[in-house]
């Protein structure tokens, strides 16, 4: 997959999306909106910056081939989060 098949792919996407989302908040509750996730595997390999990186990707790329959902496919950045834990007890 290259980048540039990722960003359109997120760009067609957004821009039908964006439109559900705008109508679900103007909507006077005749208007709903499915969130659901494809399955992935965005924790399962995640000893290394460059495997949660993969991961994400991977993820993100399958969130924007389903059809079936409104909600918009993001990407988990939570490297380092683990120091903040940490630091907290």
């Amino acid at each position: 997959m290259e980048i540039q098949q990722l960003i359109d792919r997120y760009e067609q996407r957004r821009e039908v999306r964006e439109q559900k989302f705008w109508d679900f908040f103007r909507a006077d509750g005749g208007s709903f909106l499915i969130v659901q996730h494809p399955p992935g595997n965005i924790w399962t390999a995640c000893n290394s910056v460059d495997d949660v990186c993969r991961n994400n990707i991977e993820y993100f790329w399958d969130c924007l081939q389903v059809d079936w959902t409104d909600d918009l496919a993001f990407l988990s950045p939570w490297v380092g989060t683990g120091v903040y834990a940490n630091a907290f007890g």
